[in-house]
């Protein structure tokens, strides 16, 4: 299983002397991969020598591997149900699906979305993956649709069909859409939006699959980001549970539901991850993890991942997040200290820091737990940009 270490950084620049500092620090186009990194954490912590680079910005980075090349600033990934494929988006000025084998670690397709629409508007990606079954959703951001793929044996992305998700005749701010999730015969699209003409609140769309139309509109918290759904007994969808950026709010609702319920979580709340009943929550201003009991409704835990010497000073974005099969350790994107955090789940405490690319924006485990994948929005590279 993949482990951490804190890292003795040596940093080096043109013309300067090298120095060294004890952990790394701030925030990628490439996604790394690595097995079983470093050694197992026994007596204490192991400290190990790495080269760091400082970057434009002033901090480091130390990446343990090279990574492949997957497009401009990939922001999320997904697995696929096989575990064969691991899809990435992105939302920079070349953007792209990406497949990535799991096995290889290399890219097995990819799929241009950089064709101009005319008016200075161009196809587009946005936060936005899930997988139902073997078919692939994918939020389209400002086209205000999602497309559905089909991965081929090969990797290759094949479209089915789009799901239009429109503004209403008397709504004035377009649909955005960001995150998504969907059951057999819905799906919920997030509207990553919020102004006065929506008293800052967002909305999430729900669409009937066999038809392509929405049902109607969810009022939860101000942008939207991420969503997850919890099941019943019988295996039906129980609730939909939605990340508001703006509010600090996690938002839950029933299926047919027209407004949401709110949880407070930590400032900034974006990435989520449901594991049984338990819903891990990114706080990205707050540098915080919040677990919530879902049957309960009530936030269980709360982890703090910034580095104790750091004290009150926000530093680490907290992103993507996932789990070890086994469920004891939780592994988490960093964005700000260009690191993935190894979280001690029962304990509720950081193990140590895994050195990346400059600013990863989500990480993934193999189905097996041997390898981690980490999306870096700037690359390995310490050049602008």
């Amino acid at each position: 299983m993949p482990t951490a270490v804190f890292v003795n950084l040596t940093f080096a620049r043109r013309g300067r002397r090298p120095s060294k500092i004890a952990i790394v620090k701030r925030s990628v186009v490439l996604v790394l991969f690595f097995a079983a990194v470093a050694v197992a954490l026994t007596a204490g912590y192991k400290v190990i020598q790495v080269q760091a680079l400082l970057n434009a910005t002033g901090k480091a980075i130390a990446p343990v591997d090279k990574g492949v090349t997957v497009g401009s600033y990939p922001v999320q990934m997904k697995l696929s149900p096989n575990g064969r494929w691991l899809v990435v988006t992105n939302t920079g000025f070349r953007e792209q699906l990406s497949v990535i084998d799991t096995k290889s670690g290399q890219v097995a397709s990819t799929l241009d979305f950089n064709k101009s629409l005319g008016r200075r508007a161009k196809e587009s990606l946005y936060w936005g993956l899930d997988f139902v079954g073997d078919d692939l959703y994918v939020s389209r951001g400002p086209e205000q649709k999602v497309s559905v793929y089909s991965v081929g044996e090969d990797g290759s992305l094949t479209l089915k069909r789009d799901i239009s998700n429109p503004k209403g005749a008397d709504e004035k701010l377009d649909n955005f859409v960001s995150g998504l999730v969907c059951d057999s015969t819905t799906l919920y699209a997030l509207n990553n939006v919020a102004g006065t003409e929506t008293q800052w609140r967002g909305t999430v769309s729900e669409i009937d699959l066999a038809s392509g139309q929405s049902r109607g509109k969810i009022s939860v918290g101000g942008f939207p980001l991420d969503a997850v759904m919890t099941k019943d007994a019988g295996g039906q969808t129980k609730e939909v549970w939605v990340s508001s950026e703006q509010d600090g709010v996690v938002s839950y609702f029933h299926p047919g539901a027209r407004v949401a319920d709110n949880l407070q979580v930590g400032a900034n709340p974006t990435a989520m991850l449901l594991r049984g009943s338990t819903l891990y929550v990114s706080n990205s201003g707050s540098d915080t993890v919040s677990l919530i009991d879902t049957d309960k409704h009530l936030v269980a835990k709360t982890i703090l991942l910034r580095p104790p010497m750091l004290r009150g000073l926000p530093v680490c974005t907290p992103l993507g997040l996932d789990l070890s099969p086994d469920g004891s350790t939780l592994y988490v994107a960093l964005a700000d200290m260009n690191a993935v955090a190894v979280v001690d789940v029962a304990k509720g405490q950081v193990k140590g820091y895994i050195p990346v690319g400059w600013y990863p924006t989500d990480v993934k485990l193999s189905q097996d737990g041997s390898r981690l994948f980490v999306s870096n929005a700037k690359g390995i590279d310490t050049r602008i940009p």
